[in-house]
């Protein structure tokens, strides 16, 4: 007797490509931007990068974007990047930015790094020609209000 029927499904799953640093990133919100020492509280348990899967794919022509932004901002809020897009996570201020200490420095990398993160996960999920065009800007935040600016007179549950 022979093998038995495939029983997997044939639906393809949207692509996540991403690096296994960027697949680690995903998984546990960012890290924290104090140098204070460390707590001992227990850490969240970490937000599966399948949270993507149900964001769709913006379309060409922008006509899903009530739902692409609805979906896409549950998403970034369980995976602890919310604040990047709204601008309430705001880069750190040196207290001198001539001379900036080691742990300025460590913290302006370490916010940078979040964002771009931040930036990776809107691109995903974008076409390529707006992908494209929203590297001009240098923030996710940047990047999501010129999204929104674009997007909104085109859709019809804006």
């Amino acid at each position: 007797m022979g093998p038995g029927p495939n029983t997997r499904s044939k639906a393809k799953a949207p692509p996540l490509s991403a690096s296994s640093e960027l697949t680690s990133a995903l998984s546990s919100p960012p890290a924290a931007m104090s140098t204070s020492a460390v707590s001992v509280t227990p850490a969240p348990s970490p937000t599966p990068l399948t949270s993507l899967v149900d964001v769709p794919y913006l379309e060409s022509e922008i006509t899903n974007w009530a739902m692409f932004s609805h979906r896409f901002r549950r998403a970034m809020v369980l995976a602890s990047r919310w604040g990047y897009f709204k601008g309430s996570c705001k880069p750190p201020v040196p207290k001198d930015p001539v001379n900036l200490t080691d742990a300025e420095e460590l913290e302006a990398q370490r916010w940078e790094r979040e964002d771009k993160i931040a930036q990776c996960l809107l691109g995903q999920r974008l076409p390529n020609e707006i992908s494209m065009d929203m590297d001009r800007h240098s923030t996710v935040k940047e990047q999501w209000d010129a999204l929104v600016l674009l997007a909104t007179p085109k859709t019809a549950h804006a």
